[in-house]
C-alpha cells in the first residue's frame, strides 16, 4: 500500500528534545524560534508539559471541548488489487516469487 502523507502533527505541535541535563521546548517566533530550557527532572518535565498544554489551549485551530484532533487519513495511490486476505497469495504469485528467488540464486 502506498500513501502520500506529509505529517500527522496537529497545527499546534511544537518541537521538544532532551540531552543529559535539560529538556528543551522550541516555540515558533516572529523572527526566530524561542527555546525554553528546563531541568531534566520531574519538575522540569512538568514545566515543559505545562508549556505544551498552554500552547494547545491558546491555538486558534484546536478542537473545542474534549474532542480529539481528527487524524488525517492518508490518500491511497492505488487500492489493493485482489480479494485475498493479507498473507495469502495466488498460485501464480507464488510461482513468480519462486522464479525470482531462483534467478537471484537464493534457492
Amino acid at each position: 500500500m502506498s500513501a502520500t502523507v506529509t505529517t500527522f502533527r496537529p497545527p499546534w505541535a511544537i518541537t521538544c528534545w532532551v540531552d543529559d541535563e535539560y529538556v528543551y521546548v522550541e516555540m515558533p517566533g516572529e523572527t526566530m524560534p524561542y527555546i525554553q530550557r528546563h531541568a531534566l527532572s520531574e519538575a522540569g518535565f512538568a514545566k515543559a508539559l505545562n508549556v505544551l498544554r498552554e500552547v494547545h489551549r491558546q491555538h486558534p485551530l484546536r478542537p473545542i471541548g474534549r474532542s480529539k484532533y481528527p487524524m488525517p487519513t492518508p490518500k491511497v495511490t492505488h487500492p489493493r488489487r485482489g480479494k485475498l486476505p493479507r498473507g495469502e497469495f495466488t498460485p501464480e504469485q507464488r510461482l513468480t516469487a519462486l522464479a525470482l528467488v531462483k534467478k537471484m540464486g537464493l534457492k
